[in-house]
């Protein structure tokens, strides 16, 4: 994750760079080999993340 695009693939909200309304959630965005145990939470608090953004942005 990162806000450049030359430094990550998608935003903080999961949303692709490059790519208008493309978003990525759970795991896949979570960085591996980061020495985390059990970051089940983590990936579900990203998930969440990314689903309130898109109710604020998309949602009724």
């Amino acid at each position: 994750m990162s806000e450049r695009p030359e430094a990550g693939v998608v935003d903080s909200f999961g949303r692709v760079h490059g790519t208008q309304n493309l978003f990525v959630g759970g795991g896949a965005i979570f960085v591996g080999g980061s020495g985390a145990v059990q970051p089940t939470l983590t990936m579900v608090a990203l998930a969440l993340r990314t689903a309130d953004y898109l109710l604020d942005q998309f949602g009724t």
